[in-house]
């Protein structure tokens, strides 16, 4: 896997378009997460290990991508993806070893490079923050 990202990372498309891949990146794994949030119930089986297939390798590239580029990390926060990460640790994630990993990853280097507030994580309304 690291060896497939690290050809991206080196890729004409992703040298000349950085910033673009990277935000798209993190639109493709919001929206994935949407649509299984809003389909659980209907995806069953094969899709919904599709859907989860396609998080694992987009949080891997976004890992891979944000231990050399701070900005990465930085636009992660600014896109509010966050908490999309944190709903995936504690729903999509159930029994996948796999995901939970690099997403605890991701997210453990986003809070390397900058400290998260309750807004970042999008718990400011809920009853469980401890302050």
């Amino acid at each position: 896997m690291e060896r497939c990202c690290a050809a991206l990372f080196r890729s004409q498309l992703f040298v000349q378009n950085a910033d673009k891949v990277r935000y798209e990146l993190i639109d493709i794994a919001k929206t994935v997460h949407l649509l299984c949030a809003r389909t659980a119930r209907l995806m069953r089986g094969e899709k919904e290990l599709v859907a989860v297939n396609c998080l694992h390798i987009i949080y891997w590239l976004l890992f891979l991508d944000g231990q050399t580029e701070l900005e990465t990390l930085r636009k992660i926060r600014k896109t509010k993806c966050i908490p999309t990460m944190v709903n995936v640790l504690w729903r999509r994630a159930r029994g996948d070893t796999d995901l939970q990993f690099v997403t605890l990853e991701l997210m453990f280097e986003v809070c390397r490079s900058e400290r998260l507030g309750e807004e970042d994580l999008g718990t400011q309304n809920r009853c469980c923050v401890v302050s």
